[in-house]
């Protein structure tokens, strides 16, 4: 696959905001696709900031532009597979991946959110016992 090419923006003048109208965001969208492609492409926001936009401006864009919201999950769906990959033959350290797993695949984040929230019911305590000496005070829990 060719490589992406970076589309120059022009630079805010007098420090002023860039402004984003949808054509440009949808540009943003399609060059978003064809970066994920890219043997290279790891990790999502790397594109953000070479683009020149932060993570908080794709997050609206994500809620505000279905073209952009369709292209991140895409591309999300490719870069999530090609770590996930590359962790199992030993060319990405697994921690790493595993550590940022949920970012990329909404399947791996629901079965987190779901463990946890399972493991934080059995841990749970039944009853609380306060006791006072003194003018510490002191908790102790008792787990039934």
């Amino acid at each position: 696959m060719a490589k992406a090419k970076i589309k120059e923006q022009p630079p805010a003048k007098n420090g002023r905001p860039m402004i984003w109208t949808e054509e440009a965001i949808n540009a943003e969208a399609e060059f978003l696709l064809e970066w994920s492609c890219e043997e290279d492409s790891l990790v999502l926001a790397t594109c953000y900031g070479m683009r020149g936009y932060s993570y908080q401006r794709a997050e609206e864009w994500d809620h505000g532009n279905k073209s952009f919201s369709e292209a991140k999950k895409i591309a999300k769906t490719i870069i999530g597979a090609r770590r996930e990959h590359g962790a199992i033959i030993g060319k990405l350290d697994s921690s790493i991946v595993k550590a940022s797993l949920a970012n990329y695949d909404p399947e791996y984040r629901k079965l987190m959110i779901e463990m946890k929230a399972a493991n934080s019911a059995s841990n749970v305590p039944k009853s609380v016992v306060f006791t006072f000496s003194g003018r510490d005070e002191e908790a102790s829990v008792v787990s039934e």
